[in-house]
């Protein structure tokens, strides 16, 4: 200590936990997943899988697929997030988008949620496999990397709102 200034004693720093922190609403999580997929454009995904704005009847089985995708990479997120909470939160989300009873979409999230790295940072690649399967689509390398790297782009994503 410098000269003639006062001593003072160590304070142990302070710890402080925030109440809200623990408790996450479960609805809350869920409407921004919602408000999110609602203004995300679906149109680069029809793309890697030469779906133009005039396929309507493919448009709409790939919307569920999107959706199916876009469903399993939240509770991914969210589990890495808030442990424990994942698949309520995707129970959730399902229901608020009205399609946890629609055929195509609960395939669709099995067949993605099986290909699902067990942590984000792992490669995504087995997902590009899965999607190009649900879809029809003939896997090549290029589309399996652009999806495998449009999946990590809608992860990444998702950790930042959580």
């Amino acid at each position: 200590m410098a000269a003639g200034s006062p001593e003072t004693p160590e304070k142990p720093l302070l710890t402080v936990v925030d109440p809200l922190a623990v408790h996450v609403d479960d609805k809350l999580l869920a409407l921004s997943f919602l408000t999110w997929l609602r203004n995300e454009s679906s149109a680069v995904f029809y793309g890697y899988f030469g779906i133009g704005p005039f396929s309507f009847l493919r448009r709409s089985r790939m919307k569920k697929i999107h959706a199916a995708l876009c469903v399993s990479l939240w509770q991914l997120a969210v589990e890495s997030a808030y442990p424990g909470k994942g698949a309520q939160i995707a129970r959730e989300a399902a229901h608020l988008l009205g399609c946890e009873k629609d055929d195509v979409f609960c395939s669709s999230c099995a067949q993605i949620q099986k290909a699902l790295p067990a942590s984000g940072e792992e490669d995504f690649s087995p997902i590009s496999g899965a999607l190009c399967s649900i879809a029809g689509a003939v896997p090549n390398s290029m589309l399996e990397r652009a999806l495998a790297l449009h999946s990590r782009r809608i992860y990444n994503t998702f950790l930042k709102m959580i």
